[in-house]
């Protein structure tokens, strides 16, 4: 049995910005996804996306809170 590397989403974003792939252009985004990651599971496919929106909203608070003086 081989088990599947389930990447995390800092390895994602990763991938798909190597690839040109902007996270504001959904279809490619999803289409980049699934051509990356094609043998993950539907409930693997949504926990990692679920993971990877939670990361990436991270990611956005932390550029756009100010910085304390």
């Amino acid at each position: 049995m081989t088990t599947t590397h389930i990447p995390t989403p800092k390895e994602i974003v990763a991938l798909l910005a190597q690839n040109g792939v902007l996270a504001l252009d959904k279809d490619a985004f999803v289409k980049a996804f699934k051509t990356l990651y094609p043998k993950l599971s539907t409930t693997e496919r949504a926990e990692l996306l679920a993971d990877l929106l939670v990361y990436v909203d991270t990611v956005l608070e932390s550029e756009t809170l100010p910085t304390a003086a």
